[in-house]
């Protein structure tokens, strides 16, 4: 069966319902541990792995 979202085929017991799913797949398919988007996902949110950098209009005002 294939998954009407990303096309890829579905082997016994998986499933794709949403986009989601179809990243865990994805990732359980090479040899991710699955859910760990997410992990990555929420921890740039927090900040914990991003800088913060002022943008192209922040600096050319400061400098106005």
């Amino acid at each position: 069966m294939k998954c009407k979202i990303c096309a890829w085929e579905l082997k016994q017991g998986d499933y794709c319902e949403d986009f989601y799913d179809c990243v865990e797949n994805h990732e359980e398919q090479n040899g991710i541990k699955r859910g760990s988007w997410m992990i990555q996902w929420g921890k740039r949110m927090n900040g914990k792995t991003t800088k913060k950098t002022d943008s192209k209009f922040v600096q050319w005002s400061k400098n106005v």
